[in-house]
């Protein structure tokens, strides 16, 4: 029997594509603005699109726990402190 919140890799990879080039552009500026790591650039792409840490997790191939890590550390270099500050400045960068 799978653990609760175990979510297949096909499902995990559907929930974590980019949700839009604009996104994934916007991302990337912020990246270079705020210097982060190639890592934690992918890390903030999916969860501004909405993908949990779990998702996000299983279609990087790594621990929950090292998703948790390089988002602390993207909020910490954003100056932010939640995904919701993470979503609205991704996508008021578009604006």
């Amino acid at each position: 029997m799978k653990a609760a919140g175990w979510l297949h890799p096909a499902a995990a990879t559907a929930a974590c594509e980019p949700c839009s080039a604009v996104v994934s552009e916007h991302v990337q500026r912020l990246a270079s603005s705020h210097q982060l790591t190639v890592r934690e650039v992918q890390v903030v792409r999916h969860v501004a699109c909405g993908a949990s840490n779990s998702e996000v997790a299983a279609h990087l191939g790594v621990s929950v726990r090292t998703i948790d890590c390089h988002l602390r550390n993207a909020y910490r270099k954003l100056n932010i402190h939640s995904r919701v500050h993470l979503a609205l400045l991704v996508h008021n960068e578009s604006v």
